[in-house]
């Protein structure tokens, strides 16, 4: 093996990735979509290659990365989970210049909510007006304490912005709030 950088598993984004089990995403695989999704992951990989700033790539190994994922890719049962699986992959550069977008969804899902760090603390600063999270009896101010059982921190939370607004929205999201 070559000089290979681990990817940091401590951050959020990638706890839910290997936590989540990928059947609880949403948008089953067909052939098709299997063949655009390594498509995109060997794109994304000669994008990387052909462009990146550092020709060290930080330490990581770029193929190495890219091979796992191909062999992850092979199995993932959903679109959800291999967009995922492109987006681990660039995050194991840890650079904030190197992002995976996916490509637009159909449908747009709209959770009425909106979080952000206070201090140390998350907070409900927005609600949509007859939103389910309205329904539900959300309210700004609420501190989030965890959500699907991942608490949110200044470092961690635009990645689960990343998650839940780009890469895999989720119909449904389990909040555990302090109201």
């Amino acid at each position: 093996m070559k000089n290979y950088k681990p990817f940091c598993l401590k951050t959020l984004f990638l706890l839910l990735l290997l936590v989540i089990p990928f059947s609880k995403l949403t948008a089953q695989v067909s052939g098709n979509d299997r063949g655009m999704a390594f498509g995109m992951l060997e794109m994304t990989k000669d994008a990387i290659k052909s462009n990146y700033y550092d020709p060290q790539f930080h330490g990581v190994d770029l193929d190495f990365v890219f091979e796992q994922a191909k062999e992850r890719m092979k199995t993932a049962p959903t679109r959800d989970a291999m967009m995922m699986i492109i987006a681990q992959s660039v995050l194991a550069f840890d650079d904030s210049h190197t992002t995976f977008f996916p490509p637009s969804r159909a449908a747009n899902i709209e959770y009425g909510w909106r979080v952000a760090m206070i201090g140390d603390d998350c907070f409900v600063i927005r609600i949509k007006p007859k939103s389910d999270a309205e329904a539900k009896g959300l309210k700004v101010g609420d501190k989030l304490l965890s959500i699907d059982g991942f608490k949110p921190t200044r470092k961690n939370l635009w990645q689960m912005y990343y998650r839940y607004f780009s890469i895999a929205p989720a119909s449904k999201v389990v909040m555990n709030l302090l109201t």
